[in-house]
């Protein structure tokens, strides 16, 4: 049979919101669906879309167990994979109601230590070792192992000891998030912050950021747009828009596209939106780097916001490019659907929080380490910006 698509997947997940699936070990559970979060009965998980999606590209897999060896940050794997296993959603009929022991899922330290998680998830509270050995999603043998893996959790900070209670008792640590690695802020000689990843300090220099017209602020570069509609509508990119274009608007094909589009704003006409990528008609500033010096440098760079890191990006050109001609300079082309969306939205957040932002650097030669070193340090310090352009 072949594999379905991610979306025909996703479209029955939302067609059997409220039905009945079953847990690996026969465990019986709905859930409803909130936006593109799925909350299943049987826990306190709010499992975002993504998860499925990332799991799902690594589909098929061999059991349970794989989901944390392949895809990362996944949320109620239990759930993701029971979901996933299912026939229905698979695209074949009735509810695969698992038998426990049929599985081809070998005993491993990965499956038991989702199991155990998910279990403290449900209680919500402080759990002995034995309360949590009385799991009914693990064996006897599985069972009697429970220790050396909550040993493994507690030092991988999942759990945590609750001594006040018992030397015996554990409570969960990943309820919320986990606070990013702590900051180091030097303002002696030239300010510069450390940012730290598997025991490995990365110092980064600050360099002002110099803004231009003395920070004047940008609103509709979009209509500065010099192509004709008909010119742009033969990018394939907006070819969809094509037949309402012809049916609505026949007379102004010739025109300038900014032009067009920005008295279909004046107008009150959303269809002006149509051609801009989501962050196409935001308000800009423009600025460059006030060091020359680093201008023709590759490497890792940071925003900063009241000392807290709010962006981590890469640059494998050179850093004059992507701040003076990038992000620091918003043209026309940029605001469209195939301009820079990633640069408008950046550029818009500066202009919004201009006076709180500070900008550092960090030069790599090595590109691979460029690559390896910024989703580290993302998934490190989940900065707000990096998750807000996902």
């Amino acid at each position: 049979m072949q594999k379905p698509t991610f979306a025909e997947v996703w479209g029955r997940i939302l067609k059997n919101e409220g039905e009945t699936f079953f847990t690996r070990s026969g465990l019986e559970f709905t859930y409803k669906v909130v936006g593109n979060v799925i909350i299943p009965s049987r826990t306190a998980w709010n499992i975002p879309q993504k998860s499925f999606h990332d799991t799902f590209d690594k589909w098929p897999m061999n059991g349970l167990g794989e989901i944390p060896k392949l895809v990362s940050s996944v949320q109620g794997p239990s759930y993701v994979w029971a979901m996933l296993n299912d026939q229905r959603i698979l695209g074949q009929s009735g509810a695969a109601r698992p038998n426990p022991g049929s599985e081809q899922d070998p005993i491993s330290a990965d499956k038991m230590a989702i199991e155990i998680l998910d279990y403290c998830m449900i209680a919500n509270k402080p759990l002995t070792e034995t309360q949590i050995a009385r799991n009914p999603q693990l064996s006897g043998t599985e069972q009697s192992h429970v220790s050396r893996v909550i040993d493994t959790l507690v030092q991988d900070k999942k759990l945590i000891r609750d001594e006040t209670v018992s030397p015996y008792t554990v409570r969960l640590l990943v309820a919320a998030p986990l606070p990013p690695p702590p900051i180091n802020i030097d303002r002696s000689s030239g300010m510069t912050i450390t940012l730290k990843h598997a025991s490995r300090d990365y110092l980064f220099r600050h360099s002002d950021l110099a803004s231009k017209n003395d920070g004047e602020k940008y609103q509709n570069v979009f209509s500065k747009y010099k192509k004709t509609l008909a010119e742009t509508l033969e990018n394939e990119r907006y070819s969809k828009l094509i037949p309402e274009c012809r049916r609505n608007y026949p007379e102004k094909m010739n025109d300038k596209l900014g032009e067009f589009l920005f008295a279909l704003k004046q107008e009150g006409d959303p269809f002006y939106k149509s051609f801009l990528n989501k962050h196409g008609d935001e308000t800009y500033v423009k600025f460059e780097l006030a060091n020359s010096a680093i201008a023709g440098s590759k490497g890792l760079y940071v925003f900063s916001k009241n000392d807290e890191i709010v962006y981590v990006g890469k640059t494998k050109d050179t850093i004059g490019e992507r701040i003076n001609s990038g992000y620091g300079q918003i043209s026309p082309r940029n605001c469209y659907l195939d301009g820079q969306s990633t640069n408008c939205h950046v550029n818009s957040l500066i202009a919004k929080n201009i006076r709180g932002i500070k900008f550092f650097f960090m030069e790599l030669d090595d590109i691979k380490c460029i690559d390896d070193l910024e989703k580290e340090l993302i998934g490190e310090y989940k900065p707000i910006w990096n998750e807000l352009l996902k």
